[in-house]
């Protein structure tokens, strides 16, 4: 009878791990017992990536997924009530088949309403063997990249907004090593970054190890990074140096 939480739950046992990070969870996957699990467990870090696909009933049953707009309503609302600083990132594929512009536009309506963390947008492709390259009414490739482009551009604006109500206040960051875009700064991320996909903390003043975990105090903001000095002694040894 085993669970993701059962699971979860061996590795806080038998590990020293300091963040462990959920990724790539279905929507309908995320029960009640996990979301519990999350609220008391800080090692669990506070940020959960959980693909939607979409918001729309029709388009999500045409994609063959088990849920629809009411179940994401309600789980963005249970997480945000049990885990107040939860990040949440998701992904959206538009242009899918039969996609009407009304459609599309409950996507924007979503992204504004619920107002994600970090969001994906990818256009629809067709694929050798799939079931949706036989459906009728495909969008030409001009009009997907359209839609794509300008969800992008809705989470662009999201996304400048949450990244700069960090300014001021102090995250723990977990150090990776030396900057890539400069050797003068080390880089590292919170625990509401996940690594390839989000964005960065620059650190520009303090020196700790890679896989240290340091207090940093957050002076900028970009987009999607973060940049400011270490304020506080590292927080994890070398035993503690790798998250998955």
């Amino acid at each position: 009878d085993y669970s993701i939480v059962r699971l979860l739950e061996e590795l806080l046992q038998n590990t020293t791990i300091p963040w462990l990070r959920l990724l790539y969870l279905y929507p309908s996957g995320v029960s009640d017992e996990l979301i519990r699990f999350l609220a008391g467990e800080r090692r669990i870090t506070p940020y959960l990536d959980i693909p939607f696909q979409h918001v729309n009933d029709r388009i999500l049953k045409m994609m063959n997924r088990p849920y629809g707009y009411d179940l994401l309503e309600e789980l963005v609302e249970k997480l945000r009530t049990a885990v107040p600083d939860v990040a949440l990132r998701t992904t959206f594929l538009v242009g899918f088949p039969g996609e009407t512009e009304a459609e599309f536009l409950q996507v924007e309506k979503f992204m504004k309403s619920f107002k994600l963390d970090h969001v994906g947008v990818f256009d629809y492709a067709n694929e050798e063997g799939i079931p949706a390259a036989k459906l009728p009414d495909h969008l030409p490739d001009e009009e997907k990249i359209r839609r794509r482009d300008y969800l992008l551009e809705v989470q662009t604006v999201i996304s400048r907004e949450k990244c700069h109500r960090y300014i001021g206040t102090v995250q723990d960051v977990l150090v990776e090593g030396v900057s890539s875009e400069t050797d003068l700064l080390l880089e590292g991320r919170t625990k509401y970054q996940a690594p390839e996909v989000d964005g960065c903390v620059y650190i520009n003043a303090g020196n700790a190890a890679v896989g240290d975990i340091v207090q940093v105090g957050i002076e900028e903001a970009a987009t999607y990074d973060l940049v400011g000095g270490i304020v506080g002694e590292a927080q994890a040894g070398k035993e503690n140096r790798k998250e998955p």
